[in-house]
């Protein structure tokens, strides 16, 4: 039975009022979405300012080194007072090399690389030789394990080339050769910019705050010519 003038006007308000109901409900949603990228653009804002971050020293991967180290020397010879800087040599040195070239200058840590090794900064160049031997040792029979259970040639063989890779830093370790190329230091601004003309100082990069751990500190290695970073280990 066909419905009556009076209902068809009532499911046409009904449908009216539903449809201003989902509007304002759409609005609410885009409200909020709103506002709640401006909530997390904010926090991202706030967090590039965290101390973690601040604390990063010495130069990202990927930097031009000689504009780098152009732009950090400029910077140190306007800084004042007692400073901290990382201090970056043009050769690696034997494990008490470092205070002849860095005379007067509070060693905190030294920057260290082994040939076939990463970067590391250590308070004791002695304690780390053992304790970077046995990492790599237990790295490479991992590794050989590996290889002499695998089926995939690929896989062996890039295995295969970072078990040479620990090898040479093994032997390297064991020869006490010199691996110290740089350290973080604490002296005076006038002390520190003097230091620069050391002949076997490549850079002295003041830094503020000191460098919340071991792992954001980075200096410039010799091998280190063109970018920031590369070779990722040493030679």
């Amino acid at each position: 039975m066909p419905g009556s003038d009076h209902d068809l006007r009532n499911d046409q308000e009904d449908a009216r009022g539903i449809e201003r109901l989902l509007h304002f409900l759409a609005g609410g949603v885009v409200i909020f979405l709103l506002g709640a990228g401006v909530l997390v653009k904010s926090a991202i804002n706030q967090g590039s300012d965290s101390p973690a971050t601040a604390a990063a020293a010495g130069p990202q991967a990927g930097t031009p080194v000689q504009v780098y180290i152009g732009q950090r020397h400029l910077a140190l010879a306007s800084a004042e007072g007692e400073s901290t800087a990382i201090v970056s040599l043009r050769e690696y040195v034997p494990d008490d090399g470092a205070q002849g070239i860095i005379s007067g200058a509070a060693v905190l840590r030294y920057l260290v690389a082994a040939p076939g090794g990463a970067p590391e900064v250590t308070e004791d160049v002695a304690r780390w030789r053992v304790d970077a031997r046995l990492r790599a040792v237990e790295e490479r029979d991992a590794l050989s394990e590996q290889i002499s259970s695998t089926q995939e040639a690929e896989f062996a063989q890039v295995a295969q080339q970072d078990v040479d890779r620990l090898n040479k830093l093994i032997q390297s370790l064991d020869a006490k050769g010199p691996v110290i190329f740089g350290a973080v230091v604490e002296d005076d601004a006038k002390a520190l910019a003097k230091l620069v003309t050391h002949p076997k100082v490549r850079l002295v990069d003041t830094i503020l705050p000191s460098p919340a751990s071991d792992s954001t500190t980075r200096g410039v290695r010799p091998e280190e010519v063109d970018t920031a970073g590369n070779p990722p280990v040493r030679p």
